[in-house]
C-alpha cells in the first residue's frame, strides 16, 4: 500500500474512546479536513488508501470502536448507531471511500463478531481490528448470483475438528488487504441454511487450504478499497472460529447486521451530498455577485436539494431507531439507503452542472463525488433490491 502523505503528529493520533461524543466527532472532522482532504484525490487516482493512513485511523480509535456500545441492546443501541452514522458522514464529506473503509470495520461483519462469536474469539479479534493489526472482509456475494443466497454454491463441509470451505466469492471489498474473512457458506449447495465462518489468512498453515485472491475490479468510483474475486480452496476452519453454525435463523441474523451497513451507506451518501452542495454554493457565490440572476438561480436550485438532504437525514435517523429497536424486516434500512443513494446522484449531478466545466474537472471534487454516489446505488444492495424489500413490507409500512 502506498504512502500518500506524512502522518499526523503523534499528539493528534490518540485513543479517544473515553471522550464524549462531540469531542470525538470534532476529532474526526479535524482529521478529515487536515489529513484526509489533501490526499483524497490521490487516493482516487492511485486506487489505494495506503497503510499509513489506515494506521493513523486505527490510532484515532476509528476501527471496532467501542464508544457508546451497549451489549444489552441490538447493534449496541440507538445512540451507538447515531454516533457511528455521524462519524461516517463527517468522513464522507471529504472521502466516501475512506468513510466506507471505516464503516466496514464497525458495522456488518464487526457487528456479527460482537453479537454472535464465542467470547474468546470475539475479544481477540475485536482487539486486533481496533489496533489495526488485522482488518475484516465480508465474503457473501458470489459470481453470477450476487447476494441471492438461495443460489449460493460455497459449501462448508463438516470434518474432524471443524469445517472445510470450498467455493468462490466475488466483489469482496478489501479481500487482499483484509486478513480476516467472514465467509457465508452452506452445508450443501441445495440447502436453505447458512453458516458464518471466520477465516484468518494468517492461521491457515500447511494443511489449512488456500485462499486465492485475483481479478481486482477497475471501478467507476469508491476507488481505494479494492474489490476482488476470492477462491476458498479446502480452507479449514476450526470449531472455535465458527461465528454462526448452520441454522435456518442464521440468514436473518446475518441480514440484521447487513441492514446496519445499509444505514452506514445512507450516511455516506448524505455526507457526500452535503459536500457537493457546499462546493457548488461556495464556487458559484465567488463567480457571481449576490443578487445577480445566476446567483439567484443557484439559490433556487439548491434550496429543494438541501431540503431533500434534510429529509434523508430524518429517514436515516428513523431507520436507525427502528433497527436498534429490533426491526428484522430490513425495510427501514432499505428505505434510508434508497432515498439517500438516489438523492446523492441527483445532488452531485446538479452541483456539477451548476459549476460549469470546472464541475467536471479535477479543479473541484464533484466529478469524484458523482462517481462515488453512482457506486453507492449498487454497493450493499442495488436500488432495485431495496425497492423490492420495501414493496414486500408495504402492508406494515402503510398501517
Amino acid at each position: 500500500m502506498s504512502n500518500l502523505a506524512a502522518p499526523m503528529p503523534a499528539a493528534a493520533v490518540t485513543m479517544v474512546a473515553d471522550a464524549d461524543t462531540e469531542a470525538f466527532i470534532r476529532t474526526v472532522s479535524r482529521f478529515a479536513q487536515e489529513r484526509l482532504a489533501p490526499v483524497a484525490e490521490a487516493i482516487d487516482r492511485s486506487d489505494d488508501i495506503g497503510e499509513e493512513l489506515f494506521a493513523e485511523m486505527a490510532g484515532l480509535g476509528l476501527f471496532a470502536n467501542a464508544f457508546r456500545y451497549d451489549s444489552d441492546q441490538p447493534h449496541g443501541g440507538a445512540e451507538r448507531l447515531y454516533f457511528l452514522l455521524r462519524v461516517f458522514e463527517e468522513l464522507a464529506r471529504v472521502s466516501p471511500t475512506v468513510a466506507k473503509a471505516v464503516m466496514d470495520q464497525n458495522l456488518g461483519q464487526i457487528g456479527m463478531l460482537r453479537e454472535y462469536a464465542p467470547e474468546a474469539l470475539r475479544d481477540s479479534y475485536l482487539q486486533q481490528i481496533a489496533a489495526g493489526d488485522k482488518y475484516a472482509a465480508f465474503a457473501m456475494s458470489e459470481p453470477q448470483t450476487g447476494s441471492n443466497i438461495a443460489r449460493f454454491s460455497t459449501v462448508a463441509t463438516p470434518v474432524d475438528g471443524g469445517f472445510r470451505i470450498n467455493g468462490h466469492k466475488d466483489w469482496i471489498t478489501g479481500a487482499a488487504h483484509r486478513l480476516v474473512h467472514f465467509v457465508v457458506a452452506k452445508p450443501a449447495a441445495d440447502s436453505r441454511q447458512i453458516g458464518l465462518f471466520l477465516v484468518d489468512r494468517t492461521l491457515l498453515g500447511p494443511q489449512g487450504g488456500t485462499v486465492e485472491i485475483d481479478d481486482r475490479k477497475q471501478k467507476l468510483g469508491l476507488r481505494g478499497l479494492g474489490e476482488y474475486h476470492v477462491h476458498y480452496n479446502d480452507v479449514f476452519v476450526p470449531h472455535e472460529r465458527v461465528v454462526l453454525d448452520f441454522d435456518r435463523g442464521s440468514l436473518r441474523r446475518v441480514m440484521r447486521h447487513y441492514n446496519a451497513k445499509r444505514l452506514g451507506q445512507a450516511a455516506i451518501c448524505i455526507g457526500l451530498s452535503k459536500s457537493a452542495l457546499r462546493t457548488a454554493f461556495d464556487y458559484t457565490s465567488q463567480r457571481h455577485p449576490a443578487g445577480s440572476p445566476p446567483h439567484l438561480t443557484m439559490r433556487t436550485t439548491l434550496a429543494p436539494l438541501v431540503s431533500e438532504v434534510k429529509a434523508a437525514e430524518s429517514i436515516t435517523t428513523w431507520a436507525a431507531r427502528e433497527l436498534a429497536a429490533g426491526d428484522d424486516t430490513g425495510a427501514p434500512s432499505a428505505m434510508a439507503k434508497y432515498v439517500a443513494g438516489e438523492l446523492a446522484i441527483r445532488v452531485t449531478n446538479a452541483a456539477a452542472q451548476m459549476c460549469g466545466a470546472n464541475g467536471l474537472s479535477d479543479k473541484l471534487p464533484l466529478a469524484r463525488l458523482m462517481r462515488d454516489a453512482r457506486m453507492l446505488t449498487m454497493a450493499g444492495g442495488a436500488s432495485e433490491v431495496l425497492r423490492g424489500t420495501v414493496a414486500h413490507n408495504l402492508e406494515r409500512l402503510l398501517a
